[in-house]
């Protein structure tokens, strides 16, 4: 007689910044583990999977370095999209000017810096921690009895 043991277990998670406050997501992951066991007649088996999980945790910085130039223009569409107006400025200074209104209305933008030998350049830090579990090793364990009344 041939029994399939099958087992899933497993764990994700990932991070992803899609504003000023951040989103985690939590995702579980699965993996399968197919093992055919042989099983005498008039025995019972009784099948354990193991596994053996390791977690680690980390935070990190990233800093990122924006700068040059932004260029803008504006077309009507209802004229073929012919130009009406053309528009340059520095990065640095359209930031600047958002963090700024944003101070005085009270709200805090500390992640945001501006480079004091690179007057063109906005520094953006992001931070944030990883924590995350991972299987290191599995192991499957069969034990045979023979059934009540039953055996050689």
């Amino acid at each position: 007689m041939l029994q399939i043991f099958e087992a899933n277990v497993g764990y994700k998670r990932e991070f992803t910044l899609t504003n000023v406050d951040g989103e985690t997501f939590e995702e579980e992951l699965t993996w399968g583990v197919d093992s055919e066991i042989a099983v005498k007649a008039g025995y019972v088996a009784e099948a354990s999977l193991v596994v053996d999980e390791r977690k680690q945790v980390g935070n990190f910085t990233v800093m990122t370095r924006v700068r040059g130039p932004v260029y803008v223009t504006f077309t009507s569409p209802r004229d073929n999209n012919s130009l009406v107006k053309a528009s340059c400025n520095y990065v640095a200074k359209i930031v600047k000017e958002f963090v700024d209104v944003e101070r005085r209305k009270g709200r805090q933008i500390d992640f945001v810096r501006f480079s004091d030998d690179d007057i063109d350049a906005v520094v953006i830090e992001t931070k944030g921690n990883c924590k995350f579990r991972y299987g290191v090793k599995q192991e499957i364990s069969v034990h045979q009895k023979p059934l009540d009344g039953a055996g050689p």
